[in-house]
């Protein structure tokens, strides 16, 4: 029971913490609805989808962590498309005969699938692959001046 506690005081604390950036996220996430999905609403998707994992990034201090990021997110975005169109719509025509790969709920499915994927995987291989950079760069700036002090004395 006291784990529970502290599982629940931690994630109240996490949304205290991040409330800016679930808001920054929300607004967003509202601007894709309104602009729809041409150039802006998808530009404004993968900002939101930025915000959210920045968020969940910014106490990492490890290279490898984002480089796990950004491997995490190509993979999932090769998954996440091959089980969609190879897996999923194979498994709906088994099912339901081939007249249900054209129904409206499996068209809702793919499109939310392809959001995610639009959404989330790119800005997670954005995120990795520039976090890895300002990090290796920031080590190595780190390793400089540790080099030149101790040099000095």
């Amino acid at each position: 029971m006291r784990k529970i506690k502290e599982r629940l005081s931690a994630l109240a604390g996490f949304c205290q913490r991040s409330r800016i950036s679930l808001i920054i996220a929300a607004v967003l996430a509202i601007g894709v609805v309104f602009f729809g999905l041409h150039d802006v609403g998808i530009v404004l998707g993968i900002l939101a989808g930025m915000v959210i994992i920045i968020e969940l990034t910014r106490r990492w201090r490890r290279i490898r962590n984002f480089i796990i990021l950004f491997f995490a997110s190509f993979f999932g975005i090769v998954l996440l498309s091959f089980l969609d169109e190879e897996l999923v719509k194979r498994f709906v025509i088994l099912i339901g005969g081939a007249g249900a790969v054209n129904s409206q709920g499996f068209d809702v499915f793919n499109q939310i699938i392809s959001l995610i994927i639009l959404f989330f995987g790119i800005a997670g291989l954005i995120i990795g692959f520039f976090g890895t950079i300002i990090l290796g760069v920031w080590h190595l700036v780190a390793l400089i001046k540790r080099g030149k002090t101790e040099a000095n004395t």
